[in-house]
């Protein structure tokens, strides 16, 4: 009886034991992350544009234009992109959306944007886009149009050689 009162205690002893030890390991992770860990998966969002990471922005928009160049300078995205003969302009426009989206909501360096868009090797339209020009509020809320070529008309200079 009293082996049996023995192994009893011990066990909860061993319990009691493990339960704190247990009870320090949330304070231990904290710590760790203070020290500058960071987990192995977290996926980081980059704010700034830079060249080191001006491809991975460009492949990221999944244009339906052929990039011909890209160039950034001192605040200032400047593309070239090259469409087949055949192309609806409205992919052209969604193109120029989902780029004014990406770079002036999700990037904070970006303060202008001019694309030159090419159809036959002859330029069709010239767009220059500048952040100062419209507030974020109204871009996040009218970028989700159907019709975005009168929104973009709008806010950002557009010239037109097809229709001179």
């Amino acid at each position: 009886m009293i082996q049996i009162g023995k192994r009893i205690a011990a066990t909860m002893f061993v319990s009691v034991l493990l339960v704190l030890l247990l009870s320090l390991v949330p304070v231990l992770q904290s710590s760790s992350q203070l020290e500058g860990d960071l987990p192995v998966f977290k996926k980081s969002e980059d704010k700034v544009i830079t060249m080191q990471n001006l491809v991975d922005f460009l492949m990221s928009l999944s244009l339906t234009g052929d990039l011909k160049t890209a160039d950034w300078t001192e605040r200032a995205l400047y593309l070239e992109l090259t469409y087949p003969e055949q192309t609806i302009k409205e992919k052209q426009w969604t193109d120029l959306r989902h780029l004014v989206q990406s770079a002036f909501v999700e990037k904070e360096n970006i303060e202008t944007i001019f694309v030159t868009i090419y159809q036959r090797n002859e330029v069709q339209m010239s767009f220059e886009a500048d952040k100062s020009a419209i507030d974020k509020q109204v871009l996040m809320k009218n970028m989700e149009t159907d019709n975005i070529e009168p929104f973009l008309r709008k806010y950002f200079q557009l010239k037109d050689f097809t229709n001179p």
